[in-house]
């Protein structure tokens, strides 16, 4: 009588006084009508402790709240009816979810730090880990704010480095019409991507090989002076593709004419 008192307010305890009572008092009757009354008890509180860890899970995300809920009710629950087994394996689910979603939340926020620090170094590396992690579960990546924002991030970047593949040739190219084609489409590109430094760069890099190929041509008419003032802004970027050839063209301007040039130049 006891058991069945206490069961709606607190069913373990209940259960304590059932077992304590089927051990003592094993031939009173109403033993299996307490019994039944208590496993009801017991699963109305387990189906509780399960909307409790559902919500922690799936609104709060408070995970250490799930493992408690659930470690507690196996422990407090288990080894009581086999009815209740049911129940305590749906415990031992949520921990197993926990479990998962820390693994897949771990792993994704190491790979998402990799990701940012990659984006501009190797944007292709950049573009696999953030492809690996877009495959996670939706409710994990709901917790990442800005997947969404890298993923922007990244296809920018893929679409500025095609575009710099396409563009950074014409430094070698000796064609004067393909080379200024190249730096009108490299002042678009600045401007489609304004976070690249690369592109301002490559416009005044093209800008320098144009004007190494027009001292050519003025060399070649015999304009010396047109051509030395063409070259100075090459000559003073000794990095530029066109650095060494503009030495040696230029040498070749401030060098006097040969006794030998000179003569067939009078004949």
């Amino acid at each position: 009588q006891k058991a069945i008192e206490v069961a709606p307010e607190d069913a373990l305890r209940a259960w304590d006084e059932y077992a304590t009572a089927y051990h003592t008092y094993q031939w009173v009757d109403g033993l299996e009508a307490a019994r039944k009354t208590v496993v009801k008890a017991l699963r109305s509180q387990m189906k509780s402790l399960l909307k409790e860890a559902d919500s922690a899970f799936h609104d709060a995300r408070d995970m250490a709240r799930v493992r408690q809920i659930a470690q507690g009710a196996k422990s407090q629950y288990a080894n009581k009816d086999a009815s209740l087994d049911e129940l305590l394996t749906q415990f031992t689910e949520f921990e197993d979810m926990v479990t998962s979603y820390e693994e897949y939340y771990n792993n994704a926020t190491e790979t998402l730090a990799k990701v940012r620090t990659q984006i501009t170094e190797d944007a292709h590396a950049a573009n696999e880990l953030l492809s690996q992690v877009e495959t996670y579960p939706p409710f994990v990546l709901e917790a990442f704010e800005d997947v969404y924002d890298l993923r922007q991030k990244v296809n920018q970047r893929l679409n500025a480095d095609h575009s710099y593949s396409q563009l950074y040739p014409a430094l070698f190219n000796d064609t004067s019409a393909a080379v200024m084609e190249a730096v009108e489409q490299s002042k678009i590109a600045a401007n489609d991507f304004p976070d690249d430094n690369r592109f301002p760069a490559l416009v005044q890099a093209l800008q320098y090989h144009m004007a190494f190929l027009n001292a050519q041509q003025n060399a070649a008419s015999g304009s010396v002076e047109q051509a030395l003032t063409l070259l100075a802004p090459v000559l003073n970027n000794a990095e530029h593709p066109d650095y060494e050839a503009a030495i040696k063209l230029q040498q070749q301007l401030q060098t006097p004419p040969s006794d030998n040039e000179s003569s067939q130049d009078e004949e």
